[in-house]
């Protein structure tokens, strides 16, 4: 019995070790395969680049099976940068990024044998960039847990962006927005560093790149306020209109901290026209943030003052 569980402990052994040659053997081969690598193209001093470039290039590759694994499953090929005024200009402000130059430079950043590229060239136009102020979005689609509401919209740690760009790209841009921010199951208050969009990352610089971004979110409460005054519109009291009753009980849903802060003073209710049979419903504000749920009584009578 112990010369059989010797056997076969020695036969596993042997196929463990003959898979690792053959896995060995394997990816030490030479293969090509392609590879996707992402490419910036650096413009000339004082000039910004106002046509469209690639943001990736696919590369033909001739190296070892263990190098295209590393690429495909592990680090992914670092970024090949393209200076344009390393390459001759068609005219001052259009220049084209050979195929010689690109297999050059990517053969360079991957340390590996190039054999094709694909585009096999870059046209790349430049242009005398302008700067503008423009005011940013924050676009976002955020989930709050069960019990608990975002308070207010996000508000990123400065209102404006600076744009870079040539007059014709920058010019009809009135804002600028980030990064979609996705959340879901929010239970708190956050603050998180969110990108700014690249949707023109070729024709238009960012600045900055990134915007901290705060999101207030508070557990959902409720709170009543008495004895808020029912305003009459002017129009009506100068036809001698008033309340009654005069006062109503609001109740408001919201967060649990900005709650405990409303008085009666942050509530307003106020009647803007007459109804028929003289009977009005407020119409009631509060802070932002929170929202009215019930009013008590929900309707009141508008009667004339009697003349003294």
């Amino acid at each position: 019995m112990a010369a059989r569980r010797s056997n076969a402990i020695t036969i596993a052994i042997s196929i463990l070790l003959a898979c690792a040659l053959w896995g060995y053997v394997t990816l030490t081969r030479t293969y090509e395969d392609d590879v996707d690598v992402r490419v910036v193209v650096r413009p000339p001093a004082g000039q910004t680049i106002i046509s469209n470039v690639p943001a990736t290039v696919t590369v033909r590759v001739r190296t070892s099976g263990l190098r295209i694994a590393n690429f495909r499953l592990f680090n992914e090929p670092s970024v090949c940068t393209l200076a344009v005024d390393e390459q001759m200009p068609n005219d001052p402000s259009m220049f084209r990024i050979g195929n010689s130059s690109l297999l050059r430079e990517l053969a360079s950043t991957l340390g590996v044998r190039v054999t094709g590229v694909s585009p096999v060239d870059i046209m790349v136009r430049t242009g005398t960039p302008e700067i503008k102020s423009v005011p940013l979005v924050i676009s976002h689609s955020i989930e709050c847990r069960p019990g608990f509401v975002l308070t207010a919209q996000p508000t990123a740690d400065r209102a404006r962006v600076t744009l870079k760009g040539i007059r014709q790209v920058i010019e009809p841009l009135d804002h600028w927005s980030t990064k979609r921010i996705m959340i879901a199951d929010v239970h708190e208050s956050i603050s998180i560093d969110v990108p700014l969009s690249d949707s023109l990352r070729s024709m238009v610089d960012v600045m900055p790149k990134t915007v901290r971004v705060h999101i207030p979110v508070q557990q959902v409460a409720e709170v009543q306020v008495n004895d808020v005054e029912v305003q009459v519109s002017p129009a009506l009291m100068a036809q001698g209109y008033v309340a009654r009753p005069n006062r109503i009980r609001v109740t408001l849903r919201g967060g649990v901290d900005d709650l405990a802060l409303v008085t009666r003073s942050d509530v307003r209710a106020e009647v803007a026209e007459l109804q028929p049979y003289g009977v009005a419903v407020p119409q009631v504000t509060c802070p932002a943030g929170m929202r009215v749920i019930a009013t008590r009584p929900r309707t009141i009578q508008l009667a004339r003052r009697q003349p003294l």
